[in-house]
């Protein structure tokens, strides 16, 4: 019996801890997805750019500017970041049920044994 409560209260432990993993996760999650909407339009204003032509008059140049390919990495990086960020809260969730599901048999056991005790 005494075992089992210790094996109960580690599972709640651990399930306290993945449920902290998950929501710094998520939090990591839509840091980066606000960073990637950030840098999309920055792209997309730099993208409209002027550059002067042969005449010396300015024109819009699309798809040409400064920077752009550091804005086009970066955003891939972001994506890559988002990605793996997504992978790692999956798992920290399927942990996470794996203990409940843990934990509820524990306390099946229990239940199972103090019934038959009680008889």
């Amino acid at each position: 019996m005494e075992l089992n409560r210790k094996e109960t209260s580690e599972a709640n432990d651990v399930a306290e801890y993945l449920k902290r993993i998950v929501a710094t996760l998520e939090k990591e999650n839509n840091d980066i997805k606000m960073e990637k909407n950030e840098r999309k339009v920055a792209l997309e204003v730099a993208g409209k750019s002027l550059s002067p032509n042969s005449n010396g008059v300015h024109e819009e140049v699309p798809g040409s500017f400064p920077g752009k390919e550091e804005l086009e990495s970066s955003l891939k990086n972001l994506e890559k970041n988002l990605k793996e960020t997504s992978r790692e809260r999956d798992k920290a969730l399927q942990q996470m049920d794996a203990k409940k599901f843990e934990r509820d048999i524990i306390t099946y056991d229990e239940s199972v044994l103090l019934f038959t005790f009680a008889k």
